[in-house]
């Protein structure tokens, strides 16, 4: 019976998995840059404003169930945020009239 042999991790740790998304020829560059650091990624991936500018672009195009699905948000809070920019511009459109 043959015995399949592991392969032996060329990285540390998390260097070994991200070598596997970025490719080994980045590694080190990724590596030298963000040595010694620790990281908490967030775990939404788009930030607020951007997602607010597509839930204007996408609103009339797609369901408000669709678009907070797409982004992981509640449709209530996405009902929210784009509440909260209509008044953000009323708001600047008033001082610019001024």
């Amino acid at each position: 019976m043959e015995r399949k042999q592991e392969r032996t991790p060329v990285y540390a740790g998390v260097y070994e998995e991200i070598a596997e998304i970025i490719g080994e020829e980045r590694i080190g560059e990724f590596y030298e840059r963000f040595k010694g650091q620790q990281f908490v990624f967030p775990m939404k991936l788009y930030s607020k404003e951007y997602v607010v500018q597509e839930i204007k672009r996408l609103q009339g195009k797609q369901k408000i169930s669709d678009i907070a699905k797409k982004f992981g948000y509640s449709e209530r809070y996405v009902r929210k945020m784009l509440a909260e920019s209509n008044r953000c511009e009323e708001i600047c459109m008033g001082e610019e009239s001024s």
